[in-house]
């Protein structure tokens, strides 16, 4: 993981973790147009949205 993170890795999640509110979070995720793969590309930003 040393390298991963000397590589940049998981910048993304410390920015969340740190600056974005859950909604704005659930926001980025809707608009990246990340789909499950569960057979169906059911909108991963959709699904979390119904939990929330």
């Amino acid at each position: 993981f040393d390298v991963y993170r000397q590589n940049g890795g998981y910048r993304s999640v410390e920015k969340a973790i740190k600056t974005l509110s859950p909604d704005d979070v659930m926001e980025e995720v809707k608009k990246s147009g990340l789909r499950g793969r569960g057979g169906a590309g059911f909108p991963t930003g959709m699904k979390w949205s119904f939990l929330a």
